[in-house]
């Protein structure tokens, strides 16, 4: 699922200063601040401010993003499942997590070769976290509806998690995960397309923030757009309930080359060739 940043701290990503890329499976250095030093708030280990949005004491470190792939992600998992449970808890996921996130997702993660982690550093401490692997390496319930429409899995890579401790957020960390994603998966896919899939709530939903706001636009600046009857289920425990809920999921697409959604099929359901 792709983060969702709701809430009054979200504000519109602009062009940052002082960024730095040093290979794929390098860092990135994110600066967002006119000398290119991140100005990010102390925080707890819950990822909120200590002294309070407005005056909290800026650190004046870079956020380092670093790319780890195949095995090199399996002592960092904790690391994201931690992220995952607090960012996930908060609207529209509701997640009523207890640490261990998804333990299915996460082994599959760690037996794909081509999967990728990227996890945003302020100092040695994890605050963001984003995955992605090849579709014919995803849970069974991510590919059913592939599947179903008999599109070839490996045309898509799947985006999983972006996650963002809310103090780091508005500053351009999510679209560097979009990009650090994709040219990972050009590097090791020959896929048409990258996909991710995100929660639909209700406008009534009686847990919605008044200042809520969706990320569409964000996500379209990226090339993404959704596909209004592709939609996988996922699993979880939601805030207030007692049991767990089957939750429908959107997706939304990229093409990377010049394939195209609406010529992976025909009707009767064959896959037509050059697409």
């Amino acid at each position: 699922m792709e983060w969702t940043g709701y809430g009054r701290r979200h504000v519109p990503v602009r062009e940052r200063k002082g960024q730095r890329r040093v290979g794929l499976l390098g860092v990135v250095a994110v600066g967002i601040s006119s000398t290119g030093r991140m100005q990010g708030p102390s925080v707890d280990e819950h990822g909120y401010c200590r002294t309070g949005a407005a005056g909290a004491i800026l650190m004046n470190m870079p956020l380092r993003l670093s790319t780890f792939v195949g095995r090199d992600m399996a002592a960092l998992l904790p690391d994201l499942a931690r992220l995952c449970t607090i960012v996930f808890r908060e609207w529209p996921n509701l997640y009523d997590g207890d640490g261990r996130y998804d333990p299915n997702h996460l082994q599959t993660l760690a037996a794909s070769p081509r999967a990728a982690l990227i996890i945003a550093y302020d100092g040695d401490r994890p605050v963001g976290a984003s995955t992605c692997l090849p579709l014919e390496d995803a849970t069974a319930n991510v590919q059913a509806p592939f599947l179903e429409r008999h599109w070839p899995l490996e045309r898509f890579f799947y985006f999983a998690e972006s996650v963002l401790l809310r103090p780091y957020r508005g500053h351009g960390v999510g679209t560097q995960f979009f990009a650090l994603r994709e040219a990972h998966a050009r590097a090791v896919s020959a896929c048409d397309f990258t996909c991710f899939c995100t929660i639909q709530r209700s406008e009534r939903h009686p847990l919605q923030p008044v200042d809520a706001r969706p990320l569409d636009a964000f996500w379209r600046r990226q090339g993404y757009a959704p596909a209004p009857d592709l939609r996988c289920t996922m699993t979880w425990r939601e805030i207030g309930k007692t049991r767990d809920s089957q939750i429908p999921l959107l997706f939304w697409f990229k093409p990377l080359t010049s394939g195209r959604l609406t010529e992976m099929s025909n009707p009767s359901g064959a896959v037509r060739p050059g697409c």
